[in-house]
């Protein structure tokens, strides 16, 4: 509170809960968990028909709220706690606890085992006592399908989060225990949250009786409606206090209320778990892919970290590790209504990775298989990319699992700009600014530009690149990332002195990079003798007459039935002899099962990742010159910056001018990671392992901005 309010100017009191009395603090917040708690048993032990005065209690975990549901169980209801337990073991006798002998014992020893006086006996025996009310207070998972069958309680009174599993509540249903689920049992805690907060607010401060008194009509208000509720549907009552929750959650926007539905008990599941599925979960070959680019990058920095360390510049201790992770992640859950009036979820991503040397910078993909870790890997790249080139950015990724050619123009677009809304609480034009990328384009970063103007009251085309011109667009933003890795690859021709009138190219992927580096090969005078996309390739050793092949695939959407040339599978095309592969699709494209077929003399990273770190050292060991993602595809993102600059000082460069800064800083990058890599072979690098040397490069940047600019505080 004291941090924030330093930052504001002004004290803020409100901004949190919880506090001490004299910033701001209310009465009653310590013991408030536990006493919700215990009012919600009450309330259950009276629909019960239960006298709690002498029943007995037993408490797992003796934390904050088992301590004072021990306190407040004698004091408010009569209850004889005959055993309690913490993370060492439990103890038990059953004349009772005395509470004041014991929370002394386990504030002296730290534990209640050895208190004199009682037995000792384990959680799991605890659980299983033949008492009136159990209270699990401790962690997760507790009472399972396995052990439920044995919990002889009368009443569950969850003041931990999630003690019973899903199975283990059916079980207790049918065995008649009363369950009070946790998020009503335990909610003591924030409602005198809540009650701290309006005090902050208002500056008018209650006494302790009156906020008992208000949590005291609080939850016997939240029981019945929950118990109620329960037996309407004929329901255990965990599910009764999500539909009473739902309820209380969509009434307000929507005016509906769900009503009993026919089936009774089953119709409700049924119902709940419709909800549920709407979730996103990523397939497993989602997964194996996300979790396959992050240890890639992983892989990739400490390869970088250990050569520079090996050449006498070392990183920080503790450096090495804030590099290697994410600055902040967010994982946004939405809703988007559909062309027929149903609404469907989608589950959307923004990660910044480094922020130390200016903006974070990073494009949003729409795409089934977008995971956290594809997006946190894309994310760390873009950091190194930016850091590469030189330009004044961090590395940030962002993505929503969906597949954009299934949804309507108009679902498209509530989809972005929801999703915009959900993360603009991160985007800024000095904080981070989003671009396309797979499954994305200028008219979707037009809508996230707009969504954003409409949220601060004025136009804000900085806060987005790769916009339509007529909104602060840049000319060439559009074919910049495709004519950039040509500029990349006419240098690696040089160098390898290969004449671009000779030489041939492949390229996996003809979407926006590769279909523009196509575009640009072919002007230049190469020859592109086979192209492929999702669907499948096309391939003619003579070479493909790209313009027209651009007019087939704008009719068609693909490039599979172009006259002019045979098919071919994306696996065929990446071993074909030619003097320049371009992957220019997704990740992990070229592994340790391919690699070895690649006869490629030249591989030019148009996408992100595209290899594999067990693929590169094959393509090291056969002599293959890697030109790497952060440094082949970095036009993309040169280009933004250029729109940023521009719309930042509301001037506007020619095409020419754009594409000859953008030529000068990709053959600068070209050059200086050559030189680095010459420069690391003396301390152990490979020879031709360019993508460590541009790493290195790139994280040594990073290094010395953060070393610069200190660690705050």
């Amino acid at each position: 509170m004291d941090e924030y309010s330093t930052i504001v100017g002004y004290n803020a009191p409100g901004v949190i809960t919880g506090k001490p009395l004299p910033l701001g603090g209310s009465r009653g917040r310590e013991d408030a968990t536990a006493r919700g708690g215990i009012y919600a048993t009450r309330e259950a032990a009276k629909v019960l028909g239960l006298d709690l005065n002498g029943a007995t209690a037993a408490i797992q975990g003796y934390g904050n709220a088992g301590q004072h549901a021990h306190r407040l169980g004698v004091e408010l209801l009569g209850l004889k706690v005959v055993a309690v337990s913490d993370s060492q073991g439990g103890v038990y006798n059953p004349r009772g606890l005395d509470f004041a002998a014991l929370s002394a014992w386990k504030r002296e020893h730290g534990t209640v085992v050895g208190f004199p006086g009682a037995d000792t006996l384990t959680n799991e025996e605890l659980l299983e006592l033949p008492v009136t009310v159990l209270f699990p207070a401790a962690l997760e998972n507790q009472i399972t399908a396995e052990n439920a069958p044995r919990i002889r309680a009368r009443i569950v009174a969850e003041l931990a989060n999630g003690p019973t599993t899903p199975e283990a509540d059916h079980i207790l249903h049918e065995n008649g225990v009363y369950v009070i689920p946790d998020f009503l049992c335990n909610a003591g805690g924030v409602t005198v949250s809540y009650f701290e907060m309006v005090q902050n607010a208002y500056g008018y401060y209650w006494s302790e009786a009156e906020v008992h008194q208000r949590l005291d009509e609080k939850m016997t208000a939240a029981f019945h409606a929950v118990h109620e509720t329960a037996r309407r549907y004929r329901v255990h009552n965990r599910l009764g206090a999500y539909i009473v929750a739902i309820e209380r959650t969509i009434s307000p926007t929507s005016g509906s209320h769900l009503h009993p539905l026919e089936g009774g008990t089953m119709a409700v599941e049924r119902s709940v778990e419709v909800s549920y599925s709407a979730f996103y979960s990523p397939s497993p070959e989602a997964v194996r892919k996300g979790l396959q680019a992050w240890h890639a990058a992983l892989a990739q920095f400490d390869k970088a970290a250990r050569i520079l360390e090996a050449s006498g510049h070392p990183l920080k201790k503790g450096l090495i590790e804030f590099l290697r992770r994410p600055k902040r992640e967010l994982i946004v859950n939405f809703p988007v209504q559909m062309d027929d009036g149903s609404i469907q979820m989608f589950t959307g991503y923004r990660v910044h990775h480094n922020a130390v040397r200016g903006p974070t910078k990073g494009g949003i993909r729409y795409h089934p298989d977008v995971t956290l870790e594809e997006v946190r890997a894309l994310a760390m790249w873009m950091t190194w990319k930016c850091a590469l080139v030189n330009i004044p950015y961090g590395g940030a990724k962002g993505g929503v699992a969906v597949d954009p050619m299934k949804l309507s123009p108009r679902e498209l677009e509530r989809l972005t700009r929801r999703y915009a809304t959900e993360i603009s609480l991160l985007m800024h034009p000095g904080g981070d600014v989003p671009a396309p990328d797979v499954g994305t384009n200028p008219q979707i970063m037009a809508w996230i530009m707009d969504t954003y103007s409409m949220h601060t009251g004025f136009a804000q085309p900085a806060v987005v690149t790769g916009k339509p011109v007529e909104i602060g667009g840049t000319v060439g933003r559009v074919e910049a990332t495709g004519r950039g890795v040509m500029m990349v690859v006419a240098e690696a021709l040089k160098v390898n002195r290969i004449p671009i009138e000779q030489a041939t190219i492949a390229i996996q992927g003809f979407g926006n990079v590769g279909s523009h580096a196509a575009l640009t090969a072919y002007q230049m005078g190469a020859k592109v003798v086979a192209v492929s996309d999702l669907h499948g390739g096309i391939y003619n050793p003579k070479g493909l007459n790209i313009p027209r092949l651009v007019e087939h695939v704008g009719q068609h959407r693909t490039v599979i039935g172009f006259p002019e040339a045979e098919p071919i599978t994306n696996a065929e095309l990446l071993t074909l002899k030619v003097d320049v592969l371009i992957p220019a699709a997704l990740e992990n494209q070229i592994t340790a099962e391919n690699a070895p077929l690649i006869q490629a003399r030249i591989l030019a990273e148009g996408a992100n990742g595209p290899t594999t770190p067990e693929a590169d050292e094959i393509l090291l060991e056969k002599g293959v010159f890697i030109v790497p993602d952060i440094l082949c595809n970095a036009g993309g993102v040169i280009a933004s910056y250029f729109e940023w600059v521009q719309d930042l000082q509301s001037f506007f460069w020619t095409e020419e001018e754009i594409n000859q800064r953008m030529e000068r800083i990709l053959q600068r990058a070209f050059y200086e990671v050559l030189a680095k890599e010459e420069e690391l072979r003396r301390y152990g690098l490979k020879p031709g392992d360019y993508r460590t040397a541009a790493q290195a490069l790139a994280i040594w940047r990073v290094a010395q901005a953060t070393l610069i600019r200190g660690i705050y505080p």
